[in-house]
């Protein structure tokens, strides 16, 4: 068993993580010189689109109750995209998708990332390799235009 300091090391880290790739996004996307929740708002529909578009399918779907495997996939993926680009909470993720939990959107998050990294062996229907360049395709685009 874990003892409460290594815990709270655990912990530590993991939060030290989530600040260098939160540094990593001011940086990418240079928010400091931005409206930033302009640019949040802007990167969710973004991101939805792309997702829904990648799996030719709609957001009413995506957000339902069907379990059908690529629904499931287009489901996951946007989780990890909502939260890692648009840097939404899980709550509020939660809600974008039907009003589900914050521990299922975590859930999802966590097997995303299992399954980006190849863990699970999933690389087929999650494709993130794939919808990225996509996405960054689409937010070029956008910003262009503006």
């Amino acid at each position: 068993m874990k003892t409460e300091i290594q815990k709270m090391r655990d912990r530590i880290r993991f939060l030290e993580r989530e600040n260098r790739e939160l540094k990593t996004h001011i940086s990418m996307y240079n928010w400091e010189q931005r409206d930033t929740n302009k640019d949040l708002i802007r990167m969710k529909d973004i991101i939805i689109d792309t997702v829904c578009n990648h799996f030719e399918t709609d957001m009413k779907t995506i957000s339902g109750i069907d379990r059908h495997r690529d629904h499931i996939a287009a489901r996951f993926l946007l989780c990890y995209l909502l939260y890692k680009d648009a840097l939404l909470t899980l709550k509020e993720i939660g809600a974008i998708l039907g009003g589900r939990d914050h521990t299922t959107v975590l859930h999802a998050i966590q097997e995303t990332k299992q399954r980006i990294s190849g863990n699970l062996g999933y690389r087929e229907y999650f494709d993130y390799q794939t919808i990225k360049p996509k996405l960054d395709e689409f937010i070029e685009q956008v910003e262009t235009a503006h």
